[in-house]
C-alpha cells in the first residue's frame, strides 16, 4: 500500500496557500511523524489525503492510482483516519464501536455477522483491551478510547493509518502507550503518518520525521538526520538540544530546551 503526493497545492482563499506545492511518498511499514506549530497545514493535509478536500494543485496517487478515482468506501478500505478527540452521542459499548469498523468491508444493506465479530474480538485481543469490550465508549478513559479508535481502524483493514495529534490530551503515561501500540503495527506491515506537538514522541518512535512550516516540508529525514539541525529551534522558534542517548544498543533522542 502506498501513497504519492505530488506538488499538492491546497487554499481555503486567494490570499494564503494553506498548502503549498507538497510532494511526499509513503511506504509500507513506514512509521512518518509530522511535527508544525498550529496553522502549518497538518489537518488539511490530512483531508486532503481522505478525499475530504481537493487541491487546486497537484495529484494524490493511491496504489498508483488518482485518489479522485476512488469511491469514499473505496478509500477507507485502504485508508483509516483518527481525530485528537472523538466523542459518540451515543454511548455505544467498545465492542460495538470497533464493529462500526468493519461496515466499509460489507455490502451496503448488510450488517455485520459472525465473521466480523470474530474479527473484533481478535483486533482487541491484539491490542491488549479485550477486557474494555463490554465497557461504554464515554466512560473510559482517554488512553483507552484512542486505543479503542485504533482498533475500530484495523477493523477497516485499512493498511494506512492517519493519526492525527491522538496523543495531544492524554497523560505520559498513556502517551507512552498508545505511541508503543502504533509502533508495534508497523511490523505488521501497517504505514503510519502520525502528527503530534510533542518531539520526543517523533524522534523515539518514527522512522522518518517531517517538518511542515507555513504548508511547505521544510525536512524530511530520519530523528538522526533531524538531531543533527537547529531545524526545531526554527520551527518553535525555541532554543532546543537534542540529546542522543544508547538504551539496549539503539539509539534514541530527546529534546530539551537549552
Amino acid at each position: 500500500m502506498r501513497i504519492e503526493i505530488k506538488n499538492l497545492s491546497f487554499s481555503y482563499n486567494s490570499s494564503q496557500k494553506v498548502l503549498d506545492d507538497i510532494s511526499l511518498n509513503l511506504i509500507e511499514g513506514e512509521f512518518v511523524s509530522i511535527l508544525g506549530c498550529n496553522g502549518a497545514g497538518k489537518t488539511t493535509l490530512f483531508k486532503s489525503m481522505l478525499g475530504f478536500l481537493t487541491p487546486q494543485k497537484g495529484t494524490i496517487l493511491l496504489d498508483k492510482q488518482p485518489l479522485s478515482s476512488y469511491k469514499p468506501k473505496e478509500i477507507a478500505q485502504k485508508i483509516a483516519y483518527i481525530p485528537q478527540l472523538s466523542y459518540s452521542t451515543f454511548d455505544y459499548t467498545v465492542f460495538n464501536t470497533v464493529l462500526m469498523g468493519t461496515t466499509c468491508q460489507i455490502s451496503t444493506l448488510s450488517t455485520p455477522k459472525k465473521r466480523e465479530e470474530e474479527a473484533v474480538n481478535s483486533i482487541l485481543a491484539n491490542l491488549g483491551i479485550s477486557h474494555l469490550a463490554h465497557k461504554k465508549i464515554n466512560e473510559i478513559s482517554g488512553g483507552e478510547r484512542q486505543l479503542a479508535l485504533i482498533a475500530r481502524a484495523l477493523a477497516q483493514k485499512a493498511k494506512i493509518l492517519i493519526l492525527d495529534e491522538i496523543t495531544a490530551n492524554l497523560d505520559y503515561g498513556n502517551q507512552i502507550k498508545v505511541l508503543s501500540m502504533i509502533s508495534k503495527l508497523t511490523e505488521q506491515g501497517y504505514t503510519i503518518l502520525f502528527s503530534t506537538h510533542n518531539p520526543e514522541g517523533a524522534l523515539i518512535y518514527a522512522d522518518r520525521i517531517l517538518l511542515l512550516d507555513s504548508g511547505k516540508i521544510s525536512f524530511s529525514d530520519t530523528p538522526e538526520k533531524l538531531a543533527a539541525t537547529d531545524l526545531l529551534s526554527s520551527l518553535y522558534k525555541t532554543d532546543l538540544y537534542i540529546e542522543k542517548l544508547s538504551i539496549d544498543n539503539k539509539s534514541r533522542y530527546i529534546c530539551i530546551p537549552r
